[in-house]
């Protein structure tokens, strides 16, 4: 009786064990398959062959319905169980093949339809209906190729198969119906309509789409498979943008192939030589500075072929300019030498004189090929001469000397009348202050040009040259200048000892663009010194703020910012991302441009390619330039470590494999108790 019981046991845990199975791969399955109603997809004959089989009614048999001549020439018979043909009979049959996936060759269709009566030996055709048709409203008056099958505009007579039926019912028959469905999915269109009909005057019965039996309904079958087609190429950079640099440019692109049978890639430059790319892998080039356009290609093993291409600049030499003359003091009016030197190619070069308080002189005025020349101005006083150039690819330099014109016949004397005043540093020699023993020289600063937030670190050169010792020197700002000037460097300074000191020059965030005249005094305790400079604060054209910086993979960094175009024209703006190490070493870089209507504001997103190691604290730098404005943002930052994904064999995982490994981790678990507990009733029956 307990020997029972055990085999009891034992057939009940063989029958759980088998429908647990049984359960879990009909799960796997649920969540892999492909399925479309009841269209069935299954793997065709051919290699990346696919077979969609269409039979469920109302979603992929769109309508069915025969019509009839004489008596019924008014009568519609869409909902009827049968479907006709003979020679006062015909059947509409439509299919639904939108679920054939873009880009593919229809290998083979087949119509098959289930047949229940026929007499005699006979042919049906099939040809294919060009004209929409209500399956509820059918007649043989108003079917689209006509009473009398007459109307060529909406079908093709051209029989597209036939069948020859014989005497044998109750089973099934097929109709090719290839062209027919290749035709319409080649179109765009997901409705294949056809008609059957035969000139004998027997008729022949089918089941229709409403047959109770659903697997005895009419079926389309199509088989297909992926289309070849030309293998996609995008060219990441160079891109359509200015670099400063012509070595080892990055050509870095990517290159997909649907059909899996890439053969090679390469790329020329401005119309030259092909150069294969290897493995199509990216790589880096170099080339001489002007404008250029590079082509990239790829083809397949099919000789289908693609492209991309950018046009770029290069301009690794930039501009550069240095005024020598005009500085220091001019004894005449006229002829007033301008010499400079400058740097870059395909230059232009003007100049403008403004008064030390920022009065027009002589407004911008071309130098021709950038050579020198002279002018003259009318009367004596101190004077600040700009110089400008810009290159055909739009970087641009700015350097300004001080300079002043003293015509009077007693120079020497005016001036020592001068500086015994303590006056300020318009003069190139140098201004002294007197205090009985103690005498201090100053050097005048030169004038600068700055923008709204701009933060800069300036030097004051001075010189103890009298005989007593200076103490506790330091730079104060007067009044007016104490929201832009801070120092707090204390020095004291021995007979003949030369010093700088440093301090910083704070351009207020909302400073309105024009000339601002700042004043400082070098205070030491035995006496105190005044100079004043000028600071031009160019006009804010663009605004640009940092909104976010995130580490998004672990190759990627994305910056989110914002700019405002604040002048009025629309601007195309260059951006240079950089980051940059501890020692402001270069860890990664990004050019863009991007282009802004005027008075407009957008918010933009980059994403910046970093060394998967990349950590830690770092600067991020954000150079702006276009061409009526330049800008610098400099923010610290600390770079998060790598983000991990949830990856298997490097593929992110989708919610139905999560849920077939859960199925297959229950299983193996379930399997586990239920072994053991059978290894438990076999010890018990074998006591």
């Amino acid at each position: 009786m307990n020997k029972k019981r055990i085999r009891k046991e034992h057939i009940v845990t063989y029958l759980f064990v088998f429908v647990f199975i049984g359960l879990a791969i009909g799960g796997l399955y649920f969540l892999n398959v492909s399925m479309t109603g009841f269209a069935v997809y299954t793997f065709g004959p051919g290699e990346g062959q696919t077979t969609l089989m269409l039979q469920d009614a109302d979603s992929d048999n769109l309508g069915d319905a025969y019509v009839g001549s004489g008596g019924d020439a008014s009568h519609n018979f869409g909902t009827s169980n049968l479907l006709k043909t003979g020679s006062v009979a015909r059947t509409y049959i439509n299919f639904n093949i939108s679920g054939i996936p873009f880009n593919q060759n229809i290998d083979n269709a087949t119509l098959c339809l289930y047949v229940l009566n026929t007499k005699k030996t006979q042919i049906v055709n099939v040809s294919h209906v060009y004209s929409d048709w209500d399956e509820s409203a059918l007649t043989w008056n108003n079917q689209p190729c006509g009473t009398g099958f007459d109307n060529s505009s909406a079908c093709n007579l051209t029989a597209e198969s036939f069948v020859q039926l014989d005497s044998t019912s109750n089973l099934w028959r097929c109709w090719d119906v290839t062209n027919t469905v290749g035709e319409d999915y080649d179109s765009g269109d997901d409705n294949v309509s056809m008609v059957l009909y035969t000139l004998d005057a027997d008729i022949n019965s089918f089941n229709s789409k409403e047959a109770l039996d659903s697997s005895l309904r009419p079926y389309l079958n199509v088989t297909y498979h992926l289309a070849n087609s030309a293998p996609i190429i995008n060219l990441i950079e160079p891109q359509d943008q200015l670099y400063l640099s012509n070595e080892s440019l990055a050509l870095d692109f990517t290159v997909f192939d649907h059909d899996d049978n890439l053969n090679s890639c390469w790329y020329n430059l401005d119309d030259g030589a092909n150069i294969t790319l290897a493995s199509c892998a990216n790589t880096t080039f170099s080339i001489a500075e002007g404008s250029h356009v590079l082509k990239i290609y790829t083809n397949d093993s099919l000789g289908l072929e693609s492209s991309d291409s950018a046009g770029f600049d290069v301009d690794s030499t930039g501009v550069f300019v240095s005024v020598t003359e005009p500085t220091g003091e001019k004894t005449s009016r006229t002829g007033i030498p301008i010499t400079y030197s400058v740097v870059g190619d395909d230059l232009t070069c003007w100049y403008n004189v403004k008064t030390s308080i920022g009065g027009a002189v002589i407004d911008n005025t071309t130098l021709e090929n950038c050579s020198g020349s002279t002018f003259d101005v009318s009367t004596d006083g101190d004077y600040i001469f700009n110089l400008y150039l810009n290159n055909s690819f739009g970087n641009s330099g700015l350097d300004n000397s001080n300079f002043s014109v003293d015509t009077s016949s007693d120079s020497s004397s005016s001036s020592s009348s001068s500086s015994s005043s303590g006056g300020g540093g318009g003069s190139g020699g140098g201004t002294v202050v007197l205090s009985g023993r103690n005498k201090l020289e100053i050097n005048p600063l030169s004038n600068l040009v700055a923008n709204p937030g701009d933060t800069k670190k300036l030097t004051l050169h001075v010189k103890n040259i009298g005989t007593n010792f200076l103490n506790d020197c330091k730079i104060k700002a007067s009044e007016k200048s104490s929201f832009w000037i801070s120092s707090d460097e204390l020095k004291n300074l021995a007979a003949g000892e030369e010093y700088g000191f440093d301090f910083d020059l704070n351009v207020l965030d909302d400073a309105e663009s024009g000339e601002y005249i700042l004043d400082l005094f070098l205070e030491c305790k035995e006496l105190e010194m005044s100079v004043d400079f000028v600071v031009e604060v160019i006009e804010q054209r663009l605004l640009f703020e940092l909104v976010n910086v995130e580490r998004i993979s672990d190759e990627e960094v994305r910056v989110v910012y914002f700019l405002e175009e604040l002048s009025g024209l629309e601007q195309e703006v260059e951006l240079q991302f950089l980051l940059l190490g501890s020692s402001d070493e270069k860890a990664a870089e990004i050019k863009e441009t991007r282009f802004i209507s005027a008075n407009s504001q957008a918010e933009f997103s980059i994403l910046i390619p970093v060394d998967s190691s990349l950590e830690g604290d770092l600067n991020l730098l954000v150079n702006l330039n276009s061409k009526t404005y330049s800008t610098f943002v400099q923010e610290n930052i600390i770079l998060g470590s790598p983000i991990s994904g949830f990856t298997v064999f490097g593929e992110r995982w989708d919610m139905n494999t999560v849920l077939s490994v859960i199925f297959v981790i229950l299983f193996l678990v379930f399997a586990f108790f239920i072994i053991r507990r059978i290894l438990k009733l076999r010890k018990k029956s074998k006591k």
